[in-house]
């Protein structure tokens, strides 16, 4: 009998500790973290998961006693950095610190060589008769491609790369351009950073020296957002949970400067409304953005303020919005982006890149108006397109082009843009078929003043 109670009691004490336990995780990205040879520290991204719904995440470095890093929710992600040659000990607590949930433990070593130099023949620039749009894919394994479509004028599939520029960018939530050769990028806790690609015109890597600059830490709580575009020359568009549209001018684009210089940025300024419930929105520059309805139709706007901010409640800062009509892909389009000048690439879910050009971009409609459904050579004075240029593009997480800057000259550094003239530059040409002003609104376009 005594033995049978012991037996129960036993079974009772296992189940009690049993249902008490909390399903919790705690896990490393990338572990161990690999530094390169001339650095001593690191990154990665702790994750985790917690019944609970609040918890504690401590760290413990060789050893030594450990120290709280952060009072966490029930899930959600943290960059660390860490320093080479030392071991990590992260532990995820109850809110109360009784209990221990998960631990993890990171290690950091140092890369046992340099990356072999690239084998492939170097590019040349692109020629003097050459208007080639620079666009960048990013892979799921963080690494960054870049492309040369030197057929981006008039949609011929001719085509420099891929070459691999640069890895680590998974660490990314939005990667995007910032006017000529600079590009933004927003981790996961909403730090922005600003990059030059100096071998953006042949595809230069990280392994050629002087090729990148940065990353610089240039602003902070860029999390939480809808969308993020830019609109070239520094200026900066966000969507926020609020579904209003946000301008932004980094005026520091050319140093990389951040918070800490005086008038390094401009805004944020409300410019708009109503702008959360698109399934896409870019910009080709110039002020004039796109976006694509829930119900497939294209829009287009003209934000005659984009260059210092202007809003709805300063006449003349929004030419009237036009509905241009249906997108011809408005089903199947995975992500839709512009290299300038009315440039609009459109990447298919089954990996198809199309290209298509928006001649009339600068006023939105020539006359008579012809909406997008019509494209191609037959007549329609608006648009040129729509043509297949590549295949192979559905693995890519993010794909973006660099941008024109505000005079309308092509994709130049912007360290230059101010010292070598119009002409002389490698792969400036003038404003593409530009359109004169408008004098009616045909019926079959909608015009409407934007909330936005």
């Amino acid at each position: 009998m005594k033995i049978k109670l012991l037996i129960s009691l036993t079974l009772l004490l296992t189940a009690s500790v049993a249902h008490s336990r909390v399903d919790a995780s705690l896990t490393v990205s990338p572990n161990p973290v690999i530094v390169r040879s001339d650095q001593i520290q690191g990154s990665t991204t702790l994750s985790w998961t917690n019944e609970e719904a609040s918890g504690v995440i401590c760290v413990s470095i060789d050893h030594e006693e450990e120290v709280k890093l952060k009072e966490v929710g029930a899930e959600g992600t943290l960059e660390v950095t860490v320093e080479l040659g030392k071991t990590y000990v992260y532990n995820l607590y109850s809110g109360d610190k009784e209990r221990l949930l998960a631990s993890v433990t990171v290690t950091v070593v140092q890369e046992k060589s340099e990356p072999p130099p690239s084998q492939l023949p170097p590019i040349a620039p692109p020629s003097p008769d050459v208007y080639p749009a620079y666009i960048y894919a990013l892979t799921q394994d963080g690494t960054l491609k870049w492309y040369r479509h030197d057929g981006a004028q008039d949609g011929k599939a001719t085509w420099q790369g891929p070459r691999d520029v640069a890895t680590g960018w998974n660490k990314y939530k939005f990667v995007f351009p910032g006017g000529g050769n600079i590009i933004y990028a927003i981790t996961q806790d909403g730090i922005l950073q600003w990059y030059r690609h100096k071998g953006f015109e042949t595809g230069l890597g990280s392994e050629v020296p002087g090729s990148w600059e940065g990353p610089n830490d240039v602003g902070r709580g860029w999390d939480n957002l809808k969308q993020v575009f830019s609109g070239g020359d520094g200026i900066i568009y966000v969507v926020n949970r609020d579904d209003k549209l946000l301008w932004f001018r980094h005026n520091a684009i050319l140093s990389g400067a951040g918070l800490e210089t005086p008038g390094a940025w401009d805004g944020p300024k409300e410019v708009g409304r109503g702008w959360g419930n698109l399934r896409a929105v870019f910009s080709t520059g110039g002020g004039v953005i796109y976006d694509i309805t829930q119900n497939g139709k294209l829009q287009w706007y003209k934000h005659n303020g984009y260059l210092t901010g202007r809003g709805l409640e300063t006449a003349g800062a929004w030419s009237d919005r036009i509905e241009l009509g249906p997108w011809s892909s408005s089903t199947t389009f995975k992500q839709l982006f512009s290299a300038g000048h009315g440039i609009i690439y459109d990447l298919e879910l089954d990996g198809t890149l199309k290209w298509s050009r928006h001649l009339a971009y600068d006023v939105g409609y020539s006359k008579p108006f012809l909406p997008p459904e019509a494209f191609g050579n037959f007549g329609n004075k608006d648009w040129l397109g729509t043509f297949q240029i590549g295949r192979g593009w559905a693995s890519f997480t993010q794909v973006f082009a660099l941008l024109p800057n505000a005079d309308n000259s092509g994709v130049v550094p912007v360290d230059k843009r101010s010292t070598a003239p119009t002409g002389t530059r490698p792969g400036v040409r003038s404003t593409l078929n530009p359109q004169p002003p408008l004098r009616r609104t045909p019926n079959s376009v909608r015009q409407k003043k934007p909330e936005r």
